[in-house]
């Protein structure tokens, strides 16, 4: 009777999806796709060249195949034998039905009563909804995790290391696991899902090539864990990467004003913040005999530690409901009934409304992330000192590490936006038309043109070259940082203007500009 409202409410958004807008789910298709008609190497991640393809097939689609792993082109390889439409529909269906099957097996486990089907769908409405319209895997991951977990109760490692090993392949986030595992002192674990997690890359780069994985680990990994998945300053994301980021890095168009203009600042505090995280965890994982409560802090921990996060991934904060219903429920619990009201929040309030609110208030979700972990840790009533050594280690250790690894970006020449009110995401080329410039970039509908109010009266592309993704002029090295450029060149005699996806995803570009002295 109490999952009915459940199928109900599948059936009614399964229906939506078939027509909903390709979204994420483009990426994972169209990944798959290529895969397929053996197109499918580095240039995968290259967003003009994603996107390029796609459209010749399949129009209003705006899609970057980055972040994601090339095991994930591998693993939804089977869903191109259909349309993208059936596809998404087939794999939607397949992962709400997995999704309930696990929710049934950790009620089981907890004897968890079946009245509370209607408490997972009150407090999870958005972000289930999202997962089925988008085409989203968190429905998918929970159910790895979830099921993983389980076996691992029963010390099944096998299984655990399978399920564990696919989803950490599918989405790099959940390789905090092999923490919660070693705080835990299971170490016949520990490599278990080792060698899975090694299989499963082995069948990928087989697969995939060796060539993808490596353009993966050295070009796309390093930015995705600085939070860069498209552009600089990303507030939906509501992590605490991307709040420090608004305090304490400057940028010219997208943060003008911010509180302190200090990258120390920014990457001690960061490492602070993350060093707390895993000291709680450490806690939670050896002293708590409870192994749902350890995991259950890992799984927020990872929500923190992350530098992006989304609706739809809130999902996988189920396992704090089963700890919290785990226990005989009190509604007289002031602890409890603050949880249940955090997570409502987290997962149903539109946060896009507070964006337009000055710091702190425009990241009032990763605030209630981080009250609910508070509640997390104070209802446990950890010893005072516990709390003094955390704190005490936390700062020495990022003081230290800080101070030594340190090193302020050296520009060898102030670099400029171009234009401060650039909106595009995506700008891949420009020339030069009736002495004004002229840029290509990408949207839904395809490639479209823009002319600008800047005036060029000439333009070099002579003596200047790229080389290790930094640009020389007259064998002079201008820039000095990591990002990739495409087309630098002198105008009107002294500016050197160039495409650069600083600070933003790979391939998504956007104007630069330097000063040159002749």
């Amino acid at each position: 009777m109490y999952i009915l409202p459940f199928i109900i409410f599948g059936i009614y958004y399964l229906i939506k999806s078939y027509w909903f807008l390709p979204h994420d789910f483009a990426n994972y298709y169209f990944g798959a796709y290529f895969l397929d008609r053996g197109l499918f190497s580095p240039v995968i991640y290259d967003p003009i060249w994603f996107n390029q393809h796609i459209f010749e097939i399949q129009k209003n689609v705006f899609a970057s195949y980055a972040p994601n792993t090339p095991f994930l082109a591998m693993f939804f390889w089977p869903f191109t034998l259909v349309s993208f439409s059936t596809a998404k529909l087939v794999f939607n269906i397949t992962s709400l039905l997995l999704f309930i099957y696990a929710l049934r097996n950790l009620f089981n486990e907890y004897k968890i009563p079946y009245i509370h089907y209607l408490t997972i769908l009150l407090l999870f409405f958005f972000p289930i909804k999202n997962n089925i319209l988008f085409g989203q895997v968190y429905l998918l991951l929970f159910f790895l995790i979830s099921e993983g977990f389980l076996a691992y109760k029963k010390n099944n490692y096998y299984k655990m290391g399978g399920l564990w090993g696919l989803a950490i392949l599918l989405k790099i986030f959940p390789i905090i696991l092999f923490a919660f595992l070693l705080f835990r002192k299971k170490i016949k674990g520990l490599i278990v899902l080792a060698f899975c997690s090694l299989g499963f890359l082995g069948i990928s780069i087989y697969l995939n090539g060796i060539d993808s994985w490596m353009f993966f680990f050295e070009n796309i990994l390093p930015k995705a864990t600085k939070g860069e998945i498209s552009g600089e300053f990303i507030k939906n994301y509501q992590s605490i990467l991307m709040f420090l980021k608004h305090i304490f890095v400057y940028h010219q168009t997208k943060n003008p004003f911010p509180l302190i203009d200090n990258s120390y600042y920014y990457h001690f505090f960061l490492l602070l913040s993350k060093i707390i995280l895993v000291g709680y965890g450490l806690y939670f994982s050896y002293k708590k005999k409870q192994a749902i409560q350890g995991f259950s802090y890992w799984i927020l921990a990872t929500y923190l530690l992350s530098p992006y996060g989304s609706n739809y991934s809130s999902l996988l904060l189920i396992f704090i409901v089963i700890m919290v219903f785990s226990d005989t429920f009190d509604f007289r619990n002031k602890n409890n009934i603050g949880i249940l009201l955090l997570l409502f929040l987290i997962s149903n309030l539109p946060i896009k409304y507070f964006f337009d609110f000055p710091l702190p208030l425009s990241f009032f979700k990763l605030f209630l992330f981080i009250s609910l972990w508070l509640v997390l840790i104070l209802e446990k009533h950890i010893s005072y000192k516990l709390h003094l050594t955390i704190g005490s280690i936390s700062i020495i250790v990022s003081l230290l590490v800080t101070s030594l690894s340190h090193k302020k970006p050296a520009m060898l020449t102030k670099t400029n936006m171009l234009f401060e009110d650039q909106q595009q995401s995506i700008i891949y080329d420009y020339t030069i038309k009736n002495g004004y410039l002229v840029y290509k970039y990408w949207s839904e509908k395809g490639s479209q043109t823009k002319k600008t109010d800047y005036k060029i009266t000439s333009i070099n592309y002579n003596d200047i070259y790229l080389k290790d993704n930094n640009v020389y002029y007259l064998d002079k090295q201008i820039t000095d940082d990591t990002a990739h450029k495409l087309k630098p060149a002198i105008v009107n005699g002294n500016t050197l203007i160039y495409l650069s996806d600083y600070q933003r995803g790979f391939g998504f570009y956007n104007f630069h500009k330097t000063l040159i002295n002749n």
